[in-house]
């Protein structure tokens, strides 16, 4: 019977805290064709077919309805330059979800970097925020790539990658306190400070380095306060408390582990890496124990061998020609010309 009285507050269980979510976060891919290659791989050219769309490389314009790789989604293209480059973002929806920069002579990018690769992709968190909820898998963005890599037809090395575990009810300041310091390690910097508590909603690790960074923070904080985030993350709106642990490679460390585009598809690999990075001469990081204690209850969902090597079959017939209708349809609208006039000229260019 309820007397009006109070439970204690040793009485009221404590939330449960679960993994909502392991894995890459942000990818930085730098494609090539190796020295001596006679006939351009199939995923350079598909790259150099995207670039050949009509478009001013010096002011923004888009391209509507692109259909990615031997797929059938539908994306837009938004050209515009970056440095002395021509770069194209890639939109699903209301999302941008990665960028395309195609590399020249003149490019701000280091020698090495000019001198071994024509491309670098990058994907963001908001491509695998779609992936996490399902709307596509990895493959069907990566497939123009992942079959010439394997085959060695092109070079490629990934020069960033981030890795992340999302954490229900276990807040920043709890985390944080689970690292045991051995070494050099310390955070260098602590944001976001709450007004009442006076805790950090956020802590860098490494924040100077230009080969690594880590990082703990409020999730729900984040996603809340940039547009369009919450359609990603609308599972977790209804925790009062989700924690990010992420950490940030760059192209010294993404050498050392080898990281490759095809091991990125294996979350075992993934965790290997992680774990690595946060168990280390300097430090160890506490929450280890608990994100590899949750994904072992799944039992590390590696995506199957099979699945890795793909087929570079043609574009379907629909998928293509859809393609070239909608090149066409372009073609007509930014050059002003009659269609009639456009379809006569095309006529008179086929064989």
């Amino acid at each position: 019977m309820n007397n009006g009285e109070q439970k204690p507050l040793s009485a009221i269980p404590k939330p449960v805290q679960r993994l909502l979510h392991f894995g890459i976060d942000y990818l930085t891919l730098n494609l090539g064709v190796p020295s001596g290659s006679k006939l351009p791989p199939k995923s350079i050219t598909f790259l150099d077919d995207i670039f050949s769309f009509p478009h001013n490389s010096t002011n923004a314009s888009d391209y509507k309805g692109f259909i990615w790789g031997a797929g059938s989604e539908e994306v837009n293209l938004d050209f515009s330059t970056l440095g002395k480059d021509q770069i194209v973002y890639v939109h699903r929806g209301e999302d941008r979800i990665m960028s395309i920069r195609k590399i020249g002579f003149d490019s701000n990018l280091p020698l090495g970097m000019k001198d071994k690769y024509q491309y670098q992709i990058q994907f963001y968190g908001s491509f695998f925020g779609l992936v996490r909820l399902g709307s596509f898998v990895l493959e069907d963005y990566w497939q123009p790539f992942l079959q010439d890599i394997q085959d060695g037809h092109i070079q490629s090395s990934i020069s960033r990658v981030d890795i992340c575990a999302d954490i229900e009810n276990r807040d920043v300041k709890s985390i944080n306190g689970s690292i045991i310091h051995k070494g050099k390690m310390k955070a260098t910097s602590e944001l976001e400070i709450d007004d009442a508590t006076g805790i950090p909603e956020t802590v860098y690790y490494g924040r100077h380095s230009k080969d690594w960074k880590a990082r703990i923070y409020n999730k729900i904080r984040e996603i809340t306060s940039q547009k369009h985030k919450e359609t990603l993350y609308t599972d977790y709106l209804a925790s009062s408390c989700v924690t990010r642990v992420e950490i940030e490679l760059h192209s010294k460390p993404c050498q050392e582990y080898a990281i490759t585009l095809t091991k990125c598809l294996e979350l075992k690999f993934v965790l290997g890496v992680y774990e690595k990075f946060l168990s280390n001469k300097a430090a160890h990081w506490g929450i280890l124990r608990f994100i590899k204690s949750e994904l072992n209850k799944t039992g590390h969902k590696a995506i199957p061998a099979e699945r890795i090597k793909i087929s570079h079959n043609q574009l379907s017939n629909y998928a293509l020609t859809k393609r070239v209708v909608n090149q066409v349809k372009e073609l007509i609208r930014r050059s002003g010309l009659p269609s009639e006039e456009i379809i006569n000229l095309i006529r008179t260019q086929l064989p």
